[in-house]
């Protein structure tokens, strides 16, 4: 919907830092609220010359949103065997001054092995969020593909070294050569790797 007349004023100095001040507190907050991480990541890129009306009354809104809805972190025990499993997703909206995209990983290490059922859907037991990432797209992007494409290459850099390190907790620290083996295939481990993308190429 359109913004309501005044929203899109820019507003004054005096309230930016206002603004800014509520802003790192609540970014403080992200370390474990990864649902209002991609408010606040759009929310941090506002400078005095474009924080508008609109910007400080969404910073409110996630605000009142966290203080609503407080979540509490519980953990069980997953046992020895664990995987890995990842989440990952961009959005690309055309900016012709920078050409980037935002992106999102959820990293859950996941209890047991890696299981497929008969329909080819991934199966397992109880899932721990350890990690989360929201920011930028490193690259230039043009397409909504190409974005998708750099998120998922980033979230498997990230996976392989959550792997290496799993690894090692099971059977010990690995040389240099055995963790490029492990990285390239040449090394059998049984912790695995799934990342999971609502992207298709057509």
């Amino acid at each position: 919907s359109a913004a309501r007349s005044g929203d899109t004023v820019v507003v004054t100095r005096e309230m930016f830092e206002m603004f800014r001040s509520l802003r790192g507190a609540v970014a403080y907050a992200l370390m474990t609220r990864a649902d209002a991480a991609v408010y606040m990541v759009a929310l941090q890129r506002k400078q005095p010359e474009n924080t508008e009306v609109q910007h400080v009354k969404a910073l409110n809104a996630v605000v009142k949103y966290l203080q609503r809805e407080p979540i509490a972190i519980h953990y069980k025990c997953l046992g020895v065997d664990t995987h890995f499993r990842l989440y990952s997703d961009s959005a690309f909206k055309k900016e012709l001054d920078c050409g980037h995209a935002i992106k999102g990983t959820l990293t859950m290490r996941v209890s047991g092995s890696r299981a497929v059922d008969a329909g080819g859907l991934l199966t397992s037991g109880h899932g721990h969020l350890i990690d989360h990432v929201c920011k930028r797209v490193r690259n230039v992007t043009r397409s909504t593909w190409s974005s998708e494409l750099f998120s998922l290459c980033d979230a498997a850099d990230h996976g392989m070294l959550l792997r290496q390190i799993g690894h090692e907790f099971c059977h010990g620290p690995l040389s240099a050569e055995s963790a490029r083996m492990l990285r390239e295939g040449g090394l059998a481990s049984k912790v695995a790797i799934d990342i999971i993308v609502d992207a298709f190429p057509k």
